[in-house]
């Protein structure tokens, strides 16, 4: 245990040195943050895969609720809306795709079952949130293209447990289907009221209690992680009530003098939220990059190589290839809404990293009758390759896009914001 936490801090250490090389190269500290897990873990198992299984999903939840608090904040609230809209639908027809395309491809060519090859088609279908952030911020991409990426992230927990529970639900006899569509409806609902009844009331408490202390980015961190707990409690997304929580919490001026219904004297005191939320900013950045990092370096670790056959490989590497042509296909589609993400298909599709939502879905379905057997192991190694993959994106500075009828590089030696 405690060569676990020597371990930790030169990891910790290893980013940040990381994190200069990449200034230096437009190499991610991600990619060092991999492969010191892998040495850690399977390589010399310095720390074994089993110590963490306890303390894995408190680790990715606390780094999940930072990095959505910082999101969230630093988002504007008209452009938030315009991507939720593109988001939204862009998640929804690429769930569709992943079910037909990816779930076809297993069934077809490697033999699966109908019930394993849906479900494998839903847990293709979301991206996770931590990597997606953490390498869009690392190209030099459009606002409207970095938010839909975010977004799409975040909405892909709702989508994709939302279908692997109605796909449990439908293949597990006895149950009460109009109880499940209630629940549905709650996970979606209720985080929505909690979301926006706790960012006023905290607005409140910030401007009235907190104003003159050192204290309010933990004081902020501890209200969401209570918001998150109890969200989920009540049967409801977590994230999706912290997502509200941080975008009213960062953009409440703005809709007071929008709105024209609020008077000057509230308008002027909201405005003092915006000298708060600084001091806010400044701690999170720090701590976000701690989050993301340790992100990949547990991913690192928890990778069981042993269990890999050459049957998991081609298997996974199918999957990774449909996915890719699921999410091409979807973005080629909205372009055709929206013309802006016409230069930028290319890298929509590429943006593709699987998480803890997918190895979590996947573990819950290894509990249904005929389920395949492989099915978490191709899943795991695929959240591996796929980050792998998105990391690979982030190095190339030779992708290039159309943009206004001329070439445009991805800048990848932009702001070093994490």
């Amino acid at each position: 245990m405690l060569q676990g936490f020597i371990l930790l801090g030169v990891a910790i250490l290893i980013s940040v040195i990381g994190n200069k090389i990449y200034e230096k190269t437009g190499l991610p500290e991600s990619l060092f943050m991999i492969i010191l897990g892998l040495f850690a873990g399977p390589f010399t198992n310095l720390v074994p895969p089993d110590s963490l299984s306890g303390a894995i999903n408190y680790i990715f939840t606390i780094s999940l609720i930072v990095i959505i608090l910082e999101s969230g904040i630093s988002t504007e609230i008209q452009t938030a809306f315009n991507s939720m809209k593109h988001a939204s639908l862009f998640t929804f027809i690429v769930l569709i795709m992943s079910i037909g395309v990816c779930g076809s491809i297993i069934y077809f060519f490697f033999g699966w079952n109908f019930t394993s090859s849906i479900i494998m088609g839903i847990i293709c279908s979301g991206t996770s949130t931590l990597p997606v952030i953490y390498m869009v911020e690392r190209l030099g991409i459009k606002e409207s293209v970095k938010n839909l990426l975010i977004f799409e992230s975040i909405f892909n927990d709702i989508t994709l447990l939302t279908a692997l529970t109605l796909t449990i639900e439908i293949f597990t006899p006895n149950n009460s289907f109009l109880n499940t569509i209630t629940n549905l409806l709650k996970y979606v609902a209720e985080p929505m009221v909690y979301g926006s009844f706790t960012a006023i009331l905290w607005m409140y408490l910030l401007l009235g209690y907190f104003k003159n202390t050192h204290l309010k980015y933990i004081s902020t961190l501890a209200v969401v992680t209570i918001l998150y707990a109890y969200t989920e409690i009540e049967k409801g997304s977590g994230i999706l009530a912290i997502l509200i929580f941080s975008i009213l919490l960062g953009n409440m001026p703005k809709i007071a003098k929008s709105s024209g219904v609020f008077s000057k004297n509230i308008i002027s005191y909201l405005e003092q939220l915006e000298a708060e939320l600084v001091g806010i900013r400044g701690i999170q950045t720090e701590m976000s990059f701690l989050a993301k990092n340790l992100f990949f370096f547990i991913m690192g670790i928890i990778f069981e190589v042993q269990k890999v056959s050459m049957n998991i490989v081609i298997t996974s590497f199918g999957l990774i290839g449909s996915i890719f042509l699921s999410r091409y296909i979807t973005a080629y589609l909205l372009s055709k809404l929206e013309p802006s993400y016409l230069e930028d298909i290319l890298l929509i599709a590429l943006m593709l990293p699987r998480g803890l939502t997918a190895s979590l879905a996947s573990y819950l379905s290894s509990g249904i009758g005929s389920i395949s057997p492989t099915l978490v192991e191709v899943t795991v190694l695929m959240v591996i390759v796929t980050n792998l993959v998105t990391i690979g994106v982030s190095l190339s500075n030779k992708l290039e896009f159309v943009s206004s009828g001329k070439n445009n590089v991805l800048d990848l030696e932009g702001e070093l914001d994490v």
